[in-house]
């Protein structure tokens, strides 16, 4: 019985540390009908009394549906800061009508990557011949400049998808 009452404390202490080192948050607008922009910030702490070094990661999922042969530009922010060790991005798109360009800027406002995907035309997509065109991007590096970065999303006529992921690891 007092074995139990020890593994159960340990656990119990274990996870109180667990959470209260670790306490990270992201914060997204996902109203994409009336806010075209999506700003991305985090915060983290921890308590270092215990523990030298920490990691955090801070994760951003965002999908985008274009319909209605979208040309609307939007700009997706990430908030970068300055001790994040290491980020992960990734831009998936399937365009089924129009054309999608996405391109990513760091906070400086230099272009680290960018493509471009074509799908049928508007003609084509009326009679029902259309088949979707998959483009893709995938960015990571580490010590990123520290600011806001930019996702560009700037479709023409277009139907289609957009997935953007992201992962950063932040030191505490």
């Amino acid at each position: 019985m007092k074995l139990k009452n020890r593994v159960l404390n340990v656990v119990i202490l274990f996870t109180i540390l667990l959470f209260a080192s670790h306490s990270t948050y992201g914060q997204t607008n996902t109203n994409s009908n009336t806010n075209k922009n999506v700003n991305v910030k985090h915060s983290s702490h921890s308590d270092h009394s215990s523990h030298s070094n920490h990691c955090s990661t801070v994760s951003l999922k965002k999908q985008i549906k274009l319909t209605d042969f979208d040309s609307e530009k939007r700009d997706i922010k990430l908030s970068i800061a300055k001790n994040t060790s290491r980020v992960s991005l990734n831009v998936n798109c399937l365009i089924e009508v129009g054309e999608l360009t996405v391109e990513v800027y760091n906070s400086k406002g230099k272009k680290q990557g960018d493509f471009s995907v074509e799908g049928a035309s508007k003609a084509k997509y009326k009679k029902g011949n259309t088949e979707p065109v998959e483009g893709q991007i995938n960015f990571d590096t580490s010590s990123p400049v520290e600011g806001d970065w930019v996702i560009k999303i700037i479709p023409k006529q277009a139907i289609g998808k957009i997935m953007v992921r992201s992962i950063q690891n932040v030191n505490n």
